[in-house]
């Protein structure tokens, strides 16, 4: 399967995702003194999307799966990640912050360890797969709060997430399906429905 590059802006654009193999979307950003790549995938495409780059580059890794993670292990670039991240993928480091971007641990019940890649020029929030269910079917509600918390407290217009035809989301989309979640979940409704089914 071919995947295609697409543009955002002129400082962001992406490699879009891949069912075989299954590799997520890798964002390349350029910031002033550096390219970011938020995730590195998994397919060779993915790879050399990254490897091209000729410029000063890091990647931050959204989480350890391998559609999101598995070049790292072949990429010869700082891997920036989380703690959690760090015990997967040895050769990674601990993520830290730049001048114009900004990296957080990301409440999640997908996986552990997700971090958020926030641009705060642009208003955009990159958060992977942080907002699915663990293995289809597992949510936790106090999660549920924590991510409405979040994006609540942080300026942005726009939020990336991973496997999606569509890439990006107006915040209040997103503050949405996570309420219509949260009732539903407190209704003991099948939840997974509200996410596949709503948006």
């Amino acid at each position: 399967q071919w995947q295609k590059m697409k543009k955002l802006s002129d400082n962001i654009s992406y490699l879009e995702s891949s069912d075989n193999p299954l590799s997520a979307e890798v964002v390349m950003i350029k910031r002033k003194k550096i390219t970011i790549f938020y995730d590195c995938g998994a397919s060779d495409e993915a790879y050399k999307f990254i490897t091209n780059c000729k410029d000063n580059k890091i990647v931050i890794l959204s989480h350890f799966h391998a559609d999101h993670a598995k070049n790292a292990f072949r990429l010869n670039v700082p891997i920036y990640c989380s703690k959690y991240t760090l015990k997967k993928i040895p050769k990674g480091m601990l993520y830290e912050n730049g001048e114009d971007f900004k990296i957080y641990d990301f409440p999640s019940f997908h996986a552990k360890g997700c971090l958020a890649l926030y641009l705060p020029d642009e208003k955009i929030l990159m958060i992977g797969d942080a907002i699915y269910p663990r293995d289809g079917t597992y949510y936790n509600l106090s999660i549920i709060n924590n991510q409405i918390e979040f994006l609540n407290q942080i300026d942005i217009n726009y939020i990336l997430i991973s496997h999606k035809k569509q890439f990006v989301y107006r915040k209040d989309v997103i503050i949405n399906f996570l309420l219509n979640l949260k009732k539903s979940f407190l209704k003991g409704e099948n939840v997974k429905e509200v996410l596949y089914g709503k948006y």
